[in-house]
């Protein structure tokens, strides 16, 4: 496993520019609904589009490395991210911003998300999968933490500039970031490290998946999620300025929570395999303490209050996504594991790409966002309640396969008894 954390530390690196820069849109989101001079659920559609292409591409993202190595899928994702951000920046209409941003920016996420994911899973299963990925997604999570930084470039280069200075920066990073994987695969066919699992047919793996009955029951609470956490990513900007915090404090908050992101992620990745209770159940528990963190937010008014309760919640919210993966692959075949991942962020990506029209709703209705947030604490309980009964079902299936292997095991010790006796007489 001599590349393995090589893998993982190029993984942190694309994580930290690219991810990071996705879940920062709060920021953009004002900028952009400042310049252009409309309403909080346009300004917001680039993010949450961008948001659901990262998912909705996993099965594509997932056909291409398969086809043409984790280099070329690795390459491509940090070219559509920078041509995005470079051709957003030019965008003179909010709509623009809907392919440049939202499609191209997805698009190029979801390339580098699922080849880093594929690629360190191919050295770590099991729970030591939880660890190296947690390590390598503390990327997004740095990412997040880096957004005052983000607020000083748009309010010093304007958010045009700034856009095309990150495209830049991130071309060539990116670049070296991904040179790792060239390397690693040059000298992958000298080494015995990786496991080799043999190929199946597109269909046979969907049609593996479809047969596990927790794998489907949990589908589901990845919609929900999605939307859950869309919202605290894109509309929680505008819930907050809402609730008249000024644009420095707005910043201050989201850039603690970036910091208790990270904080969730790193406990999460050193715990979860040490930890008796399986990753899908880890995962449904996580799922309620956002829920019940979540909560207090509709009592608050104070900004110091509003960004306490928003940085513990931010914790439990880093630790969605170290464990998320695990607790899919979990209730998946081995050889289905990439299909498993990118169905599980397919359906997160339905759930994304509904937050803004749902949020505008329920603003005008109620002339304010608490509706919005009662929805979202709402989603996270019944995700958690769901993937609870998908891993009691999981555990079902466990102890039926052991008691057909023992049935199996005492068969075989019988027939064997019967031979020895019938060779005696």
């Amino acid at each position: 496993m001599k590349w393995g954390w090589v893998i993982v530390l190029s993984g942190l690196i694309q994580y930290t520019m690219f991810l990071g820069f996705l879940y920062s849109y709060n920021l953009l989101n004002i900028q952009l609904k400042e310049s252009f001079n409309t309403t909080a659920t346009k300004s917001g559609l680039p993010g949450s589009i961008s948001m659901a292409m990262y998912c909705f591409w996993g099965n594509a993202a997932t056909v291409v490395f398969q086809r043409f190595g984790h280099m070329v899928s690795g390459y491509l994702g940090v070219l559509l991210c920078c041509i995005s951000l470079l051709l957003s920046s030019f965008a003179q209409r909010i709509e623009v911003l809907y392919l440049t941003y939202g499609v191209l920016y997805g698009f190029g996420c979801s390339s580098v998300y699922f080849t880093t994911v594929d690629k360190i899973l191919l050295y770590y299963r099991g729970r030591n999968s939880t660890r190296a990925l947690g390590i390598a997604l503390l990327g997004s999570g740095i990412g997040v933490l880096m957004a005052p930084c983000l607020e000083w470039l748009y309010a010093k280069y304007t958010w045009r500039t700034a856009l095309r200075i990150l495209s830049v920066m991130y071309s060539l990073f990116g670049c070296l970031a991904v040179f790792p994987n060239a390397i690693e695969e040059k000298c992958e066919t000298e080494t015995n490290d990786i496991k080799v699992v043999p190929p199946r047919s597109f269909c046979q793996r969907y049609s593996d998946l479809c047969k596990r009955k927790d794998y489907t029951v949990m589908l589901p609470a990845n919609m929900m999620v999605g939307a859950a956490l869309t919202f605290s990513y894109v509309s929680l900007g505008s819930y907050l300025n809402d609730a008249g915090m000024e644009e420095s404090s707005i910043s201050l908050a989201l850039g603690l929570m970036g910091c208790g992101e990270l904080v969730g992620r790193l406990l999460m990745s050193l715990s979860s395999a040490y930890l008796k209770p399986s990753p899908t159940f880890q995962y449904g528990c996580i799922h309620i303490i956002s829920s019940i963190s979540l909560l207090p937010l509709l009592f608050s008014k104070s900004s110091i209050g509003l960004t306490v309760i928003l940085f513990a919640f931010s914790i439990s919210r880093g630790m969605i996504f170290v464990v998320m993966v695990p607790a899919v692959t979990n209730l998946s075949p081995e050889n289905s594991s990439s299909e498993a991942i990118a169905v599980e962020f397919f359906l997160y990506g339905i759930g994304a790409a509904v937050v803004p029209y749902i949020t505008d709703q329920l603003f005008v209705l109620s002339g304010s966002y608490d509706s919005a947030l009662y929805v979202c604490v709402g989603l996270f309980l019944f995700s958690g309640l769901i993937t609870f009964v998908a891993n009691h079902i999981n555990k079902k299936l466990y102890h039926l396969k052991l008691y057909l292997q023992r049935s199996t095991y005492e068969k075989v010790e019988v027939q064997k008894l019967e031979m020895k006796r019938a060779e005696a007489i």
